[in-house]
């Protein structure tokens, strides 16, 4: 199905009207919903999403929600905003606000999956785009995890390095929304925590061994894969991008999470510590041990934990 199929499917589904003021339109070729059209679908869908955790950067501020539906699928997505812009637009005076409805919007087009595919936010796109003066849309900023479970934003650091650069590829600051859509995927897969395997997929895909005998993991240099994208290093008077070894560990991480959804586990490669590898086995939701209630001590047994709130925003005026 085209990308207008998908649209006209889902306004057939969800009486969605179609108008810049109503509910999805087609923005200079891009088919859009609107804040409107996505509050149907996620009253419709019965779609909620846990308070989200802000994260401020230098020069961004970005929001992450998990998001399930009725149905009991459960996606984890984040929006984000710049507001370094030198223009008086609601990116630079409403960046919170704007970064909320990306994520809004943002995480009930993937929890709809193909029937979404290929369909924008309208909120995507920013002021200069909207009004035709720019020919293609505002880059989100990706949220990244490291290894140790902390969240930031790396869009102060996405540098595009001069045309010509050697490793540097046509569309190579597309990969970290790439990658955030990989570890929502692995999210949806795992139910667990993004930052339990980001780091480990990381070093399984971009290890290689030293002359020692030894293994070098990318988290030796790097806190998350969009400082990989950008990093670009000058030896010996030659300038080389990363770009390249980037893509190279997002290849082999999704084909790791092909295999996970196929076979219900896979098995990845991560330091030992000691300068070697030691494996570790990723298991997919269904796969997992099933803890049972276990006994409090005069008590019987321990009442099942409560499910963390959902939380309703107040309603955001544009």
């Amino acid at each position: 199905m085209s990308v207008e199929d998908n649209m006209l499917t889902l306004a057939s589904k969800y009486n969605l009207e179609e108008g810049k003021t109503q509910d999805y339109y087609n923005l200079h070729g891009k088919w859009c919903l609107t804040k409107n059209g996505g509050e149907k679908i996620r009253i419709a869908e019965g779609i909620t999403y846990t308070s989200p955790v802000i994260t401020l950067g230098a020069v961004s501020v970005a929001y992450q929600a998990t998001f399930t539906d009725k149905a009991g699928n459960i996606i984890h997505m984040n929006g984000s905003c710049r507001f370094d812009g030198t223009k008086n637009t609601p990116e630079k005076s409403h960046a919170p606000e704007m970064a909320w409805k990306r994520m809004e919007t943002r995480g009930t087009i993937k929890i709809l999956g193909l029937l979404a595919q290929g369909i924008y936010g309208d909120d995507e796109f920013d002021t200069d785009f909207k009004q035709g003066t720019q020919p293609a849309p505002q880059q989100a900023v990706a949220q990244t995890v490291s290894p140790s479970g902390q969240a930031y934003v790396e869009g102060e650091a996405m540098n595009i390095p001069p045309e010509g650069t050697e490793g540097w590829f046509t569309n190579a600051e597309k990969l970290p929304q790439d990658w955030a859509n990989q570890m929502g995927r692995l999210c949806e897969l795992t139910r667990q925590e993004r930052s339990k395997w980001e780091g480990k997929l990381i070093d399984n895909s971009g290890l290689f061994q030293k002359d020692d005998g030894t293994t070098w993991f990318p988290s030796a240099k790097y806190g998350g894969f969009n400082q990989i994208v950008f990093d670009v290093n000058t030896y010996n008077g030659q300038t080389k991008s990363k770009a390249k070894f980037a893509f190279k560990i997002y290849k082999i991480v999704r084909e790791t999470l092909d295999t996970l959804e196929q076979n219900g586990s896979v098995e990845i490669s991560v330091p030992n510590g000691n300068g070697g590898v030691q494996l570790e086995q990723i298991l997919r939701h269904d796969q997992q041990p099933q803890l049972e209630p276990q006994p409090v001590a005069g008590q019987g047994v321990a009442p099942p934990v409560q499910p963390s709130p959902t939380f309703t925003p107040d309603d955001i005026p544009f």
